[in-house]
């Protein structure tokens, strides 16, 4: 049986807590070899910036470097095993618009949780906004749950294949 699980992890100070959190879902001996897909994070930096060098790196760095980056080398010390098998982020993941504005090539990708499978999605923009309902309910509806302080979002859950989204009022 092929285990999934997906993260969307947005800042590098929940890198460490969020694949600990996800490994404990699938990870049942360290001998697993995990195959990973890296998908989203573009080369965000500033484009008036993009080939100056400052002792400073955080400040031409944009937010998905220092992110990815995170991922990468908690990974490497990790003792399970990782395949990557998809690495989608930085200058693979960026394309430029009319105004040299840097944009995510990849805006979402589906997963085939029967066989691990990935592919490309698109959104229509008049379709977007349930799913954005969806997940501003779900974010609102932990808010105040502490057991969820420190803590990745879980709305699917890998031994069921089924999302979840949790109950909350209003």
């Amino acid at each position: 049986m092929k285990l999934i699980s997906v993260a969307h992890i947005d800042s590098p100070d929940v890198v460490d807590i969020g694949l600990t959190q996800m490994l404990s879902s699938i990870v049942d001996n360290d001998d697993a070899i995990l195959d990973v897909h890296l998908i989203g994070g573009f080369n965000d930096v500033p484009h008036e910036h993009k080939n100056c060098v400052s002792h400073d790196n955080e400040k031409w760095e944009g937010y998905s470097f220092p992110l990815c980056s995170k991922i990468v080398d908690t990974m490497g010390k990790s003792t399970n095993i990782f395949n990557i098998k998809t690495l989608h982020v930085l200058d693979h993941n960026t394309t430029r618009d009319s105004k040299g504005n840097a944009c995510p090539i990849f805006n979402g990708f589906l997963v085939e949780t029967a066989t691990g499978s990935i592919f490309p999605a698109t959104f229509d923009g008049t379709t977007r906004c349930p799913d954005e309902l969806i997940r501003r309910i779900r974010v609102t509806s932990s808010f105040e749950d502490l057991s969820w302080k420190g803590r990745l979002l879980e709305t699917y859950d890998t031994l069921s294949d089924r999302f979840i989204i949790a109950p909350c009022t209003w």
